[in-house]
């Protein structure tokens, strides 16, 4: 009795996170639907690029931002380059004629702790957070400073994309953001979009707040704080930021085992918002806090499963489908 319950429970949350979330939250934004009121308005924008020892990129991130398709004298370029031992601030001073400014000391106490210091710096209305490694479509701070001509805009993130590669890990990559597009999509059009991309977030000077050095995930505290002011956070499908697949599986793991341990570093952050941003607590807890226990669910359905199927007698017995269908589908989810 109790494994099946067990096992269907375990199921269950799979296909929550996975399937009947997103097809949910579509629902609800077509139930009700909050588009942000977007003009073309040109705020000053500074954009912040995260750049330790990055001295094998940065030449070309540099000329991206120099290329964008934005009035000239709107945009302040910031190169964030605390700690870097490589040829990174050599490459950037190169460009001090064209209005490229480089921030450095020697010290390096970590990216919360650098952009703590360098924000009170600059100067634009909107902060463009970007890192060295991927490249921006040069329409993409028109595109996303239209949607702060809403005053109840607070930030905006725009769309990940790979370049495209033969490896298989890319096309899973490629993917997987397809289908967080979506989601993200219909998060922004019912509330606010609780999936933000570090490396292309815009955010209303006044509404960003110190970080703890000690935050891993600076883009999702980043938004907690500007939905605790009372504002919107618009994910901007066309403006795209692209960049390269991770080289490997364990480097993704890595990547994905950090981003959600620094989701619940900030889960009692997230639970003070709950009399005041409901909707966006459940989007939060639905879209991401819950995908890092899926490997455990996984395991403990597929366990449950096989007691299940033991204790059926062969002639007809859908639990041994059941284990067929999660291996192909586990096997599809891990590649």
């Amino acid at each position: 009795m109790y494994t099946i319950i067990i096992f269907w429970f375990s199921v269950g949350i799979i296909l929550y996170v996975y399937i009947i979330y997103p097809f949910l939250i579509a629902f609800l934004a077509k139930l009700r639907t909050k588009p942000a009121h977007k003009r073309q308005i040109y705020p000053s924008v500074t954009l912040l690029v995260a750049a330790y020892n990055e001295d094998e990129v940065i030449r070309e991130k540099i000329e991206n931002s120099l290329n964008l398709d934005y009035p000239k004298d709107k945009l302040e370029i910031a190169i964030l380059a605390d700690g870097s031992t490589d040829k990174t601030c050599s490459i950037v001073k190169e460009y001090a004629g064209k209005g490229v400014w480089l921030y450095y000391q020697s010290d390096r106490k970590g990216k919360t702790a650098a952009l703590n210091r360098v924000v009170p710096l600059t100067h634009g209305e909107i902060i463009l957070f970007s890192d060295a490694n991927n490249i921006f479509r040069l329409d993409v701070v028109s595109k996303l400073a239209c949607n702060f001509a809403d005053p109840n805009v607070g930030a905006v993130t725009g769309k990940k994309i790979l370049f495209k590669t033969k490896s298989a890990l890319g096309e899973s990559e490629n993917l997987y953001w397809r289908y967080e597009s979506l989601i993200r999509t219909n998060e922004s059009q019912f509330n606010s979009t609780t999936g933000v991309v570090g490396e292309i977030l815009a955010v209303r000077r006044e509404l960003y707040a110190p970080l703890s050095e000690s935050v891993i995930n600076d883009d999702f505290f980043i938004a907690m704080e500007v939905i605790k002011r009372g504002y919107r956070v618009i994910y901007e499908p066309e403006a795209i930021s692209e960049e390269m697949p991770s080289a490997s599986i364990r480097d993704e793991s890595v990547r994905r085992a950090r981003i959600s341990a620094g989701y619940y570093q900030l889960i009692g952050d997230l639970l003070l918002l709950v009399p005041s941003a409901p909707f966006f607590v459940f989007q939060a807890v639905s879209h991401k806090f819950l995908r890092p226990f899926i490997p455990f669910f996984m395991i403990i359905a597929f366990l449950t499963n096989i007691i299940l199927a033991t204790q059926q007698p062969f002639t007809n017995n859908k639990f041994i489908f059941f284990i067929i269908g999660q291996a192909f589908f586990y096997f599809y989810t891990r590649h």
